[in-house]
């Protein structure tokens, strides 16, 4: 996969996002549309051009795997980043690791998603 794919795959993320708040009952109160609107523009201002990295994949432990994966954001204030796994087609919460490299949280799905669940 080349950047510029990675990029369209981002934008297309983005613009088909509908946030429809849940019918049924919730655990915690459900984040309003405004609160969802402005995430979305907090991950717009966090969008990187993408960069292909080594990232550990720390699903069930550390250490784990190392694979190439796609950073798409940059490292936000609380040390959480996105990353695009192209072989799984989806998107995942990482944070910086104690060696260097980015590891994965477990949570995958797509991007918006991922952005608010830091």
């Amino acid at each position: 996969m080349r950047t510029d794919e990675v990029e369209s795959r981002v934008r297309r993320e983005i613009e088909r996002f509908r946030y429809e708040p849940p019918c049924h009952a919730t655990i915690g109160v459900p984040w309003s549309r405004e609160r969802v609107a402005s995430e979305v523009e907090l991950l717009r201002a966090s969008l990187i051009t993408p960069q292909v990295a080594t990232v550990e994949i720390a699903d069930v432990g550390s250490p784990g795997p190392e694979r190439d994966l796609w950073i798409v954001t940059k490292t936000l204030e609380n040390g959480y980043l996105i990353v695009f796994d192209a072989e799984g087609d989806c998107f995942g919460l990482a944070v910086r690791g104690e060696i260097g490299i980015p590891q994965t949280l477990a949570i995958w799905g797509d991007l918006v998603h991922m952005f608010m669940s830091r």
